[in-house]
């Protein structure tokens, strides 16, 4: 594989090597970091080990962090076996990734490290990644119900607000109650 990769400035002591998932270190300035939580939301990316077009210059406390590209890069089955095509995210291991598991998201955003090309059937290993850095938004911590009856006139009431969590409701062609007893 060959990637788009920058030399970038290391926290202070930090050792990092090729595969390496990385974060931004909150405390400093323009610094990274190994990733050392699940589920992180401020990935970085990976560590290049064979970057085909390198910007900066290397030395002391410096790395270079794959900007685009394919990338080598270590994974885990902490969250289950992974699949060519699977998001993958930061693991609790450090400096590893490990799929993104859908059916059962964390509450809030999670960044994502890259795509599998490559799968891993059990254990850890090193596998071709497609850096694709964004940010993944599972479920929102929200859940919400609206009660709606009918009012003595014959109308339509809510007994409380539906909560949406900043989300919206579009292109709806209809609503339907309870039993087919009323639809909008």
């Amino acid at each position: 594989p060959g990637d788009v990769a920058e030399f970038v400035n290391l926290v202070a002591g930090e050792a990092v090597d090729a595969g390496d998932v990385v974060i931004v270190d909150a405390n400093g300035l323009n610094q990274y970091r190994q990733s050392d939580a699940a589920y992180a939301q401020n990935v970085a990316g990976v560590i290049s080990g064979s970057g085909a077009f390198l910007i900066g210059g290397g030395g002391a406390n410096r790395a270079p962090l794959a900007l685009a590209g394919l990338v080598r890069t270590k994974v885990t089955d902490e969250n289950g076996p992974i699949a060519v095509g699977d998001y993958l995210v930061t693991a609790s291991k450090p400096g590893y990734a490990m799929r993104y598991d859908f059916d059962s998201p964390p509450v809030g955003g999670v960044g994502l490290v890259g795509m599998a090309l490559e799968p891993l059937a059990f254990g850890e290993g090193k596998i071709i990644v497609i850096v694709n850095k964004g940010l993944i938004t599972g479920s929102s911590g929200y859940s919400s119900a609206l009660n709606v009856g009918q009012n003595s006139a014959g109308q339509l009431a809510s007994s409380g607000d539906l909560n949406l969590a900043g989300q919206s409701i579009f292109n709806v062609l209809s609503i339907k109650g309870k039993d087919d007893k009323w639809m909008i």
